[in-house]
């Protein structure tokens, strides 16, 4: 009891030392290495290189990207005629919006809705587009019905996050807003790195992720009728 009472006093030292200012991929690693003690006075079970502890960093910033859908892109597509599958941006992780020829948005489909709908359906003669659909692989973005003259769409979309490649890179595209969510990729690491370790401190910071997260997907990744965190899908 005395060492658990002493523990979350430690981390309770280690949490208020944390900025909430932003960090870069260098501090987010050199608080990483603070927080787990993973110097010469601390011999850990398991020592983390850098270039590990880098790629648990990158790891931590895509999931909770993935879980809160924080960054965004946008981009246009023009339809051409008779034209009905187009290529996905490749830093594309989930549609938000389509918009048709900037007043029209255009609602999603699956393809098994439209095939339980009516047989043959992509067979069907050339009109103004109503729906779109993705492929089962997520690459493509398809119209039905098929474009019969040209369109131009305009698509807000969730973005993959893209590595820290520097020790100067900032999380999530370096949106200023999003600087106090910085210290979640410091704590996801620290979670896995005591878990490996097997301390039952690890506990503890799981939780404190996994709470700011939900506090982050509700604060920022939210529409009135749309929290990404609890349902997925907007």
């Amino acid at each position: 009891m005395y060492y658990r009472i002493l523990s979350i006093c430690i981390i309770t030292l280690i949490l208020s030392a944390m900025s909430s200012f932003s960090m870069n991929r260098k501090e987010m690693l050199s608080q990483v290495k603070w927080t787990i003690r993973d110097n010469p006075q601390f011999v850990m079970k398991h020592k983390f290189t850098d270039e590990i502890l880098i790629d648990l960093i990158n790891d931590a910033h895509r999931e909770i990207n993935d879980i809160t859908w924080t960054i965004h892109n946008s981009t246009r597509i023009v339809l051409s005629a008779g034209t009905t599958s187009y290529s996905l941006p490749n830093d594309c992780y989930a549609i938000n919006r389509v918009l048709l020829n900037l007043d029209t948005i255009l609602s999603e489909k699956t393809i098994t809705a439209l095939d339980n709908e009516a047989d043959g359906w992509y067979k069907s003669s050339t009109n103004t587009p109503t729906y779109y659909y993705q492929s089962w692989d997520k690459t493509k973005i398809s119209f039905y019905p098929c474009p019969d003259t040209s369109y131009v769409i305009d698509m807000d979309y969730t973005q993959i996050a893209s590595d820290l490649t520097s020790d100067t890179s900032v999380p999530f595209n370096g949106i200023d807003k999003y600087k106090t969510y910085h210290n979640l990729i410091v704590w996801r690491v620290v979670a896995y790195c005591l878990s490996v370790d097997n301390s039952p401190n690890a506990t503890i910071f799981w939780e404190l992720w996994s709470n700011g997260v939900g506090r982050m997907a509700n604060q920022i990744g939210v529409t009135p009728n749309y929290i990404p965190f609890m349902s997925g899908k907007r």
